[in-house]
């Protein structure tokens, strides 16, 4: 892994490309169900003007997640872009992390941008609060004979059969 501390002194006036791969574990991911096994890949596009910067950062993942309506695993790819401004002078912070902004004055001689915790934000505040493994899944497959029936459901479709067996069939109440 590459760090994902970059000094302003890397940062070379014009255009450059970086690229990192990270492992999950180095940004500390945790989120309600999700597994993340998969590296992360950062490829970070750096403009420099003089003293101004701007980061566009795009990460790139898959992330293992549990469909909200048929409850199986899926395998969901991750994408996502954004932006970071610095202005580098005199006396500004030695160390940007961007958890709150998205803009910083950076010390243009000893001033270091950790991206780490911007990272692992982006990621977790993307992931779907309702995830589906598709858009036409159609939920959890019920019927009478199907045995992937949720076994704590298994009693109430037995009563259910059992009152069809004596009132007759809903189908001949017709």
């Amino acid at each position: 892994m590459l760090s994902t501390r970059i000094g302003i002194s890397e940062i070379r006036e014009g255009s450059d490309n970086i690229e990192l791969t990270i492992r999950p574990e180095d940004l500390h991911l945790e989120y309600r169900d999700a597994i993340f096994e998969s590296p992360i890949f950062v490829e970070i596009e750096t403009h420099r003007t003089g003293l101004e910067i701007m980061l566009i950062l795009d990460v790139e993942t898959t992330i293992g997640l549990i469909c909200a309506r048929c409850l199986e695993n899926f395998e969901y790819e991750f994408a996502s872009s954004f932006e970071l401004h610095l202005k580098a002078q005199k006396g500004g912070l030695r160390n940007i992390d961007f958890a709150e902004e998205d803009f910083a004055f950076i010390d243009k001689d000893m001033g270091i941008i950790d991206l780490e915790e911007r990272i692992r934000d982006e990621i977790i505040l993307e992931i779907p609060q309702i995830p589906l493994c598709s858009e036409e899944c159609p939920g959890i497959k019920y019927g009478g004979k199907n045995e992937n029936i949720d076994p704590r459901w298994q009693k109430l479709n037995k009563l259910k059969q059992d009152n069809e067996v004596e009132n007759g069939s809903p189908e001949k109440k017709k």
